[in-house]
């Protein structure tokens, strides 16, 4: 249904289970209409969860050759417009998210769900002049919990705020590959307190858990 959607549509999904869903329109909305304890998507990669950031290069180069989706809601040629994704729990063994970019315009806007066993619950790459929302979603038990590479221009625009991170990340709450977010101004803004402190993961500054 959501690459039968006109640009522009919003989507209603209604209480269930569901499988993955590769996007291919752009500017679209997909919101649940129950709230995500009634609306599970579940991907099907087959990992054991990343014991450390050793793991995350080797991880990534596991999904060359893998049929699409990669993702719960995977998005690989998404170049323009705004997608939204409101409303869901997502239960994933590979990543929950995965936006490459490539350079594109593409905006993002993920509020509201629970994120919930990924290696990586959001991957968001090098979208050009686009912009990224991350706001009210529950990160739940995740290797890492956002994995953030992209340009300096492009995260002036990256607003992850009002998000809740719970027993999550063996080592990474949020990773920065390129060093241009603020972390001072994300720890603020989603409720993290001393022990989430500031270091590398695989040589990417990184939120951290204290022991981690």
């Amino acid at each position: 249904a959501a690459n039968d959607a006109d640009e522009g549509d919003t989507l209603l999904v209604g209480p269930g289970e569901y499988n993955p869903v590769e996007l291919e329109v752009n500017d679209l909305t997909i919101e649940s209409a129950e709230g995500p304890e009634q609306t599970t998507v579940e991907d099907d990669f087959d990992d054991e969860l990343l014991d450390g950031p050793e793991d995350i290069t080797s991880f990534l180069g596991d999904f060359e050759g893998e049929s699409e989706p990669l993702a719960a809601f995977d998005d690989t040629t998404f170049d323009a417009g705004e997608v939204t994704i409101d409303g869901f729990t997502i239960d994933a063994d590979g990543m929950a998210f995965n936006f490459p970019g490539s350079g594109s315009d593409a905006s993002f806007r993920i509020r509201n769900n629970v994120i919930n066993g990924a290696e990586i619950g959001i991957s968001i790459g090098n979208p050009g002049d686009g912009e990224v929302f991350l706001e009210d979603n529950e990160f739940v038990n995740n290797a890492v919990g956002v994995r953030l590479n992209a340009l300096p221009d492009f995260t002036e625009t990256v607003e992850i705020t009002d998000n809740e991170f719970t027993d999550d990340a063996d080592f990474a709450y949020v990773i920065d590959v390129n060093e241009f977010l603020d972390l001072d101004t994300i720890k603020g803004e989603n409720g993290f307190d001393l022990d989430a402190v500031e270091d590398e993961v695989d040589g990417d500054t990184a939120l951290v858990p204290e022991d981690g």
